[in-house]
């Protein structure tokens, strides 16, 4: 899970980045056992203390109990309610890799307009 993890962490808010990283991390916890059920339940804990899990995302929008039906028992969770401030994701962030997207195409098309169409002429 690590590994899968550091894949995405630019995209979590930073202190639930930083915990996670923490959790996961095994090179500061020789001869500490967890089990996969206590790691799981201590990042649930984490996201659902903050009013996000980052990019405008909360745990109801992963529908996590479609792949871990029993996460609610198993964590003595009642709901993926997020901390206070919290707003569902109608984020204006969420329409950032478009706009990225848009921009790289853009600069694509200028490049092909102006340095021609990689053909020369003899």
């Amino acid at each position: 899970g690590y590994a899968y993890f550091r894949c995405g962490a630019g995209l979590m808010d930073p202190e639930l980045a930083l915990y996670i990283d923490y959790v996961l991390d095994p090179r500061d916890k020789l001869g500490v056992e967890f089990t996969p059920k206590e790691t799981l339940c201590k990042i649930v804990d984490k996201m659902l203390s903050l009013p996000e899990i980052g990019m405008g995302v909360q745990m109801d929008d992963l529908n996590v109990e479609t792949y871990l039906p029993t996460i609610k028992e198993d964590c003595g969770i009642d709901s993926f309610k997020h901390a206070a401030g919290a707003k569902k994701s109608e984020n204006v962030r969420a329409y950032i890799p478009i706009l990225g997207m848009l921009v790289v195409a853009s600069i694509y098309v200028f490049g092909f307009v102006k340095f021609g169409r990689g053909t020369k002429e003899d």
